[in-house]
């Protein structure tokens, strides 16, 4: 359903304002721009997910110690730990830059295609609001 809201100025002049479905061209321009963003948020959420809470925990500590290990600048604290258990560190550490990379390029593809929609968002039409599909091309996973 269509109707035009106005809003009458001051100095007598007039300014109509498209409202389709009881929202307005700016109320749905941003609830597009909020979903883009929450999508964002759950994909970015569900792959960090897939990692043992307790390696999510220590995941920054990791990774430092990983670039310093395979930079020849010796073992960590934790990477040390590992070592004493028996664990082939520099075998880790290669694992854990690799995880790290993953993360990362999955992070970057879904940061640049919320930037993406949000860009497209920002110019459509009023008319076009209401067919933007927020799901097409995001990354599915790494």
């Amino acid at each position: 359903m269509e109707s035009y809201k106005e809003v009458h100025l001051a100095n007598g002049g007039i300014i109509k304002t498209l409202v389709v479905d009881g929202k307005s061209p700016e109320k749905k321009r941003a609830k597009l721009v909020s979903d883009v963003y929450a999508k964002a948020t759950r994909l970015i959420e569900r792959q960090v997910s897939n990692y043992h809470p307790a390696e999510r925990e220590e995941w920054p500590d990791l990774v430092k110690e990983a670039e310093d290990n395979r930079g020849g600048r010796g073992n960590g604290r934790k990477l040390s730990a590992k070592a004493a258990a028996g664990v082939d560190v520099d075998a880790l550490s290669i694992r854990v830059l690799e995880k790290h990379d993953q993360l990362s390029a999955f992070t970057g593809l879904v940061s640049q295609t919320r930037t993406n929609h949000i860009t497209a968002i920002e110019s459509l039409t009023d008319e076009e609001l209401d067919t933007y599909d927020i799901n097409v091309g995001w990354p599915t996973g790494a």
